[in-house]
């Protein structure tokens, strides 16, 4: 539950995503724009850990009840990982990230995250940022970060065809490493 008291004459930003955004098990990126950005921004990390597009679609609801200005996304890179490891699904299977009788796919990406584009778009005034995958790995040609391209590549359509702000953390990344 976010405590809107503490938002109270703030912009509200939230970041809606996965692990990588709840910033417990690897840096808190969140955390940094709250020291960078300060007085004037109420941050609410909506990141949870092992999350995919069907349940951030299914947790949409506390998501627009904050009232965002400004809404972040970053979602995906377990949708990537439950199609390339069988462990992975077996672990979202077991913590009801999805519902076993779903088996994820590219598609189910696409219809989840139009749906939350959509929800968002329509059902708040917020600013909206999609977000690129990160990079799986070092290795930029393996199955996992092959996959990962198509998403992104799908998350710039939607953010180019719904007149969104794009922030391209993938082809940073790569950049980088290419380097």
């Amino acid at each position: 539950q976010v405590p809107l008291a503490e938002a109270a004459g703030k912009k509200v930003v939230v970041c809606v995503g996965d692990s990588i955004t709840h910033g417990n098990v690897s840096v808190n990126y969140v955390d940094m724009l709250e020291r960078w950005l300060g007085e004037p921004y109420f941050f609410y990390n909506a990141g949870v850990n092992s999350d995919l597009s069907y349940t951030v679609l299914a947790r949409l609801d506390e998501i627009i009840a904050t009232k965002p200005d400004y809404v972040t996304l970053l979602i995906g890179t377990n949708d990537v990982n439950a199609t390339v490891s069988k462990a992975a699904l077996n672990s979202y299977y077991q913590f009801k990230k999805i519902a076993k009788n779903v088996t994820p796919a590219f598609e189910g990406y696409q219809r989840n995250y139009t749906e939350i584009v959509r929800r968002l778009t329509t059902e708040t005034n917020a600013q909206i940022a999609l977000i690129s995958l990160p990079i799986m790995g070092e290795d930029l040609q393996n199955e996992a970060n092959a996959k990962a391209d198509r998403y992104s590549a799908f998350i710039k359509q939607v953010a180019e065809r719904e007149n969104l702000t794009y922030l391209p953390v993938r082809e940073r990344m790569k950049e980088f490493l290419q380097q």
